[in-house]
């Protein structure tokens, strides 16, 4: 089970409206539990920062956030759309397409991410 910080959750937390912007900006729908966790724990950090995955051991530092306004925020630099656009030839095989087949949705050390896989579809 995941326990995050609670004190490291990113006030306001986004209603629907953003977390479709984000969607149509990507090309992609997030997975319901996904949206909610947006709507819920906003940017937050886990607790125990480890997991196994692929046969080894990551430690995931903090959750991306939707932020109303990044640039007024210390925060900004873990706001989606702003992870998103440094690395955009990197989330699709397609260089025409704007829809990402990799979402990052957290920031694991090594500056690797954590990153919901659109490749097969990208309702799912």
């Amino acid at each position: 089970m995941l326990h995050l910080k609670g004190e490291t959750v990113l006030y306001p937390l986004p209603k629907e409206e953003r977390i479709q912007r984000y969607e149509r900006y990507w090309g992609v729908r997030f997975p319901d539990d996904y949206r909610e966790f947006l709507k819920t724990y906003n940017g937050a950090e886990p607790v125990e920062k480890s997991f196994e995955a692929i046969g080894h051991l990551f430690a995931l530092t903090r959750f991306f956030c939707v932020l109303e306004d990044y640039k007024e925020r210390d925060e900004g630099w873990y706001d989606l759309m702003v992870v998103e656009a440094p690395m955009t030839e990197f989330l699709t095989r397609d260089p025409d397409s704007t829809a990402v087949e990799l979402a990052p949705i957290g920031e694991v050390f090594g500056e690797c991410f954590l990153c919901l896989d659109y490749r097969q579809d990208p309702e799912h």
